[in-house]
């Protein structure tokens, strides 16, 4: 770490990161397995998402059948289906207005706690371009201030077409010379 202040930051969202994910040694012997609550997923959970433009606050809402539904401001804005793997899981929602599709994939372990992260991939609000951004899913509710904190500046999103005008320079180059 370059600085002390790098360095207090990690340590933090390192001992965060226990405080959520710890369980007494004796209720661990109790429930006799490492993932005590695999269907802890199945629940309600504010999902804080980064857009192009701003920081959204949605609800995330996974039923016992794997059916989903996201909810902006109490209306229902996709539909969708949890597909549960071992190690990973993905949720595909599909926008009940313009059809387009979003895909959110995560680590089964970490669902267990109060909060975890999500790897997502949509396609931009009115543009073809797709993005590819991180969310946070959390049983409590946030203040969006602490939410854009844990939202790096260089890791909020990624646009596909910056990458196809690269891809496409390279094929040029290399063959079309």
């Amino acid at each position: 770490y370059s600085t002390d202040s790098e360095l207090i930051d990690y340590t933090e969202s390192f001992y965060f990161y226990l405080r959520h994910s710890a369980m007494p040694y004796k209720e661990f012997l109790k429930r006799g397995k490492i993932c005590p609550n695999a269907d802890a997923i199945y629940n309600s959970w504010y999902l804080y998402l980064q857009g192009t433009k701003q920081l959204w606050q949605l609800k995330l809402i996974i039923y016992n059948d794997n059916k989903v539904i996201i909810k902006y401001q109490d209306k229902i804005t996709d539909k969708g289906v949890l597909i549960k793997n071992k190690e990973q899981s993905v949720i595909v929602t599909e926008d009940i207005k313009t059809d387009k599709s979003m895909t959110m994939f995560f680590d089964n372990k970490n669902c267990m706690h109060n909060i975890f992260l999500l790897y997502t991939t949509a396609k931009a609000y009115m543009k073809e371009d797709t993005i590819f951004s991180i969310a946070i899913a959390s049983k409590d509710k946030l203040d969006l201030k602490d939410v854009k904190k844990n939202f790096k500046e260089e890791s909020l999103h990624c646009s596909s077409n910056r990458i196809e005008e690269r891809l496409s320079d390279f094929v040029f180059e290399k063959y079309e010379k």
